[in-house]
């Protein structure tokens, strides 16, 4: 009540909060390719976690443990396949921190560095 006589009487409307579009939030986070792995990860960390809990519990259920065990092992690969041609990005942006001039300067050296060392980890992460 004084809120709105205090508001009443500077002639200022309060603002509203919006309302948040999960829908949008959802969908502009899976359009991404790190928006993708990190549901994977999360849904496969969940999965891990509730073997774990299966597995230490009085009663451990058996078929539940191989079910969530393959759920962790698919969710894996999935994301080892999402990530396939990833370092493809890393050698490209590398590329285009090369100078046209030819004038490297230390900064721009250690991005060139920074950017080919990533995609030699996204190789030999999946040479395995």
């Amino acid at each position: 009540m004084i809120k709105s006589l205090l508001f009443a009487e500077m002639n200022v409307v309060p603002a509203r909060v919006p309302s948040r579009d999960r829908l949008g939030e959802f969908l502009q986070a899976t359009g991404s390719n790190g928006g993708r792995e990190l549901i994977c990860r999360v849904v496969e960390s969940y999965a891990g976690f509730a073997k774990w809990l299966s597995e230490n519990s009085n009663k451990p259920n058996a078929e539940l443990i191989q079910r969530l065990n393959r759920v962790e092992t698919n969710l894996s690969n999935a994301r080892k396949v999402m990530n396939f041609l990833r370092f493809l990005e890393m050698i490209r942006a590398a590329r285009a921190a090369v100078p046209a001039d030819g004038n490297y300067t230390l900064s721009t050296a250690l991005t060139i560095g920074a950017r080919l060392s990533i995609a030699s980890f996204f190789v030999c992460d999946h040479l395995q």
